[in-house]
């Protein structure tokens, strides 16, 4: 497998369908709100929707045709409540 587009450790992942999905981490420097796609049949990571929130040590979730993320650690302190905080739907992704 490819690396991924941004080096990151402590970030949530999951799988649907074939395809690794990627969100938030850390880059060694600072908490990342990028997330990604891998799928296996194009052998590259593709760039998703930012999170709205940098984020590390989190959660990621696929909810009927979306991925989820509850966090754990969030660069706003405002959104660190266990919670649904970030949702992206993938309903084009699984046509």
């Amino acid at each position: 497998m490819v690396p991924f587009m941004f080096q990151r450790f402590a970030l949530a992942a999951t799988e649907l369908n074939g395809t690794i999905y990627a969100a938030g981490g850390y880059d060694g420097s600072m908490y990342l709100q990028s997330a990604e796609r891998y799928d296996q049949r194009e052998g590259v990571w593709v760039r998703l929707p930012s999170m709205n929130t940098r984020r590390g040590c989190h959660t990621l979730t696929v909810l009927g045709e979306s991925l989820s993320v509850t966090s754990s650690y969030a660069s706003d302190v405002s959104d660190r409540e266990p919670r649904a905080s970030w949702v992206l739907n993938l309903g084009n992704e699984l046509s």
